[in-house]
């Protein structure tokens, strides 16, 4: 089930540490339960240890998501294990056998990456601890409030929002959802796949403390070390449920900057699905219907994995491979301004690192992004060219998939619509900026207004932007200044 599930089609379809994260994550939970087995036979520890090394340059969170069940179980295992196995001598050993590679790989990577600048600039998802600290100042009780506000936003995005549907099949930047035969069909679903999440998310809670209540009861009779084993005795399912308190913690710190998706639950396909088939059902009490419930669980995520397996492939096709993006090839020379039944907008305009207009100067490298359909003809632009001055010309790339497009036309015959051109400001003309006058930043490149146009002979891509004055003010975001019309 999980090598056709739509989200590990999807993220194995290009190389990321999220695939080999998969294997390690895996594979040291197959490598703790052969040394849980062979009372911690040393070859089973020493490769236990090699692949809990790897992980630990692959993904840290992972790491130690895995790392402390693992130990504890070990623990508790050596509690019940012979005399000889408890000695001065084992113990140590099996330390060093566990986690010298740990150590060995996690210095290499160290040595690798020292004297490195890690920078955020242009990144959106850079993580940001200041609303964090900024509550913290402000006192217990409004960090209280705000660690409730954030908790409550973290449940309804992990499990009732786009993680909970880029997990089941929303795939690259969220901007690819699975299309199972139909929009209507593929959101019905969706729906049944958020209320069977719920549901089983019920269930294993109620479980839970069903567990932790025998465990209880077992410790208060003398018995704490078999409670301890049970309890440290799946580790599979105690790191699954270490790395959501994790999610949820580190979205409360960093007030969700870092971008959660469906797909950093991907090591845990295993446990996830096993929650459903194995551990939830057990809370009811007949033994025949937690038969029935695990069996539709298990036939849903045949079906699920089997149709959507499927369809994920075709997705990732249309999305990625269906019409390849084109730089645009046009030659404007004496041709004439026609208007045109095209729409279109500006999303961004952007200099080096994180930078917006008009923050850049004169020489650097700009990019704008954006998308145009020909609503004449309802089909996407044939090409993008950007008119700086009205003598330097800069071709544009088209064809990005834009299902925000789609979803405004609701049409699929404008889903390759986005476009992206990028210029040199070296060749351009520079003027004040009457707003801002500051040291450094008080002349700037002109820029026009943006109008898709069809010029007579070729039909382009809007919006070509022509001549006219400076546009924008510092802080504003530049689809407030540059704009389609």
């Amino acid at each position: 089930m999980i090598g056709f599930f739509p989200l590990t089609s999807f993220v194995s379809s290009y190389i990321q540490p999220d695939n080999l994260s998969f294997t390690l994550v895996t594979l040291c939970m197959y490598l703790a339960l052969r040394a849980r087995r062979a009372a911690l036979a040393g070859r089973w520890v020493a490769g236990l240890g090699l692949a809990l090394g790897a992980l630990l340059v692959t993904k840290y969170q992972f790491y130690i998501c895995v790392l402390i069940p693992v130990i504890a179980m070990l623990v508790t295992e050596l509690l019940f294990a012979p005399a000889r196995r408890r000695g001065r001598k084992f113990v140590p050993a099996a330390l060093v056998w566990l986690m010298a590679p740990s150590a060995a790989l996690g210095v290499i990577q160290l040595w690798v990456v020292a004297g490195g600048a890690v920078s955020n600039k242009g990144n959106a998802f850079a993580p940001s601890n200041a609303a964090f600290y900024q509550n913290a100042a402000a006192g217990p009780v409004a960090l209280f409030w705000y660690t409730v506000a954030d908790l409550r936003a973290a449940f309804d995005y992990y499990y009732l929002g786009p993680v909970s549907h880029s997990f089941w099949g929303v795939f690259g930047w969220l901007d690819t959802p699975i299309l199972i035969h139909s929009p209507r069909i593929s959101d019905l679903v969706q729906a049944l796949e958020v209320g069977a999440t719920i549901l089983i998310l019920v269930l294993m809670l109620v479980r839970m403390e069903n567990t932790i209540t025998r465990l209880i009861a077992i410790a208060r009779r003398g018995r704490k070390r078999w409670a301890l084993r049970i309890a440290f005795g799946n580790p599979f399912l105690n790191s699954y449920l270490i790395f959501t308190v994790f999610m949820f913690g580190l979205w409360v710190l960093t007030n969700a900057t870092f971008g959660p998706q469906g797909r950093n639950w991907l090591p845990y396909l295993l446990p996830a699905f096993s929650v459903g088939v194995i551990y939830a059902p057990k809370v009811l009490t007949h033994k025949r219907s937690r038969a029935v419930f695990s069996g539709v669980v298990v036939a849903s995520l045949v079906a699920y994995c089997a149709v959507g397996g499927y369809y994920a492939v075709k997705t990732v096709k249309q999305r990625y491979y269906a019409q390849a993006l084109r730089v645009s090839s046009v030659s404007l020379t004496g041709l004439p301004r026609l208007d045109s039944g095209s729409s279109g907008a500006i999303d961004k305009v952007e200099g080096p690192g994180s930078a917006t207009w008009p923050a850049v100067a004169r020489g650097d490298f700009v990019n704008i992004s954006g998308w145009s359909v020909d609503q004449a003809h309802q089909a996407p632009e044939s090409a993008v060219v950007l008119i700086v001055d009205g003598n330097l010309d800069f071709p544009g790339v088209y064809g990005f998939a834009r299902q925000d497009v789609v979803a405004k036309y609701q049409s699929e015959a404008y889903r390759n619509s986005g476009f992206s051109v990028a210029f040199s400001t070296s060749g351009m003309t520079t003027g004040p900026s009457p707003a801002h006058r500051r040291p450094g930043v008080e002349r700037r490149p002109r820029l026009l207004r943006a109008t898709p146009r069809r010029l007579l002979g070729h039909r382009l891509t809007g919006p070509v932007l022509v001549p006219g004055a400076s546009v924008g003010r510092r802080g504003e975001p530049p689809v407030q200044t540059l704009h389609a019309t």
